[in-house]
């Protein structure tokens, strides 16, 4: 990946992080698929710019942009040992994202 293409990437995600967090449409969620090692470094700092949760597994991340909506230990557990997918800890929170 070249430096402008990591650049705009990076950039791309500190604006939907932002844009999620301080919006009526307020989303704390954010799932990159498939990503690359590049891209996974971008979005790495990203999380240590703004101070926000981040879950890699395999090649794809969660990123959750609120503390309230972090996962438990339990749950993190259960995303790295691969039980359930991020959508589906998504899925099972949305009730509680308002």
């Amino acid at each position: 990946m070249k430096y402008w293409d990591y650049l705009e990437f990076y950039m791309s995600v500190l604006s939907k992080a932002i844009h999620l967090s301080s919006t009526d449409a307020f989303n704390p969620y954010i799932v990159f698929h498939n990503v690359n090692v590049q891209q996974i470094n971008a979005i790495q700092e990203v999380v240590d710019t703004v101070n926000v949760y981040c879950l890699a597994v395999g090649s794809e991340m969660l990123v959750v942009i609120s503390q309230e909506y972090y996962p438990s230990d339990e749950e993190e557990n259960d995303l790295v040992m691969r039980r359930y997918g991020f959508d589906d800890f998504i899925q099972k929170h949305s009730h509680s994202v308002l």
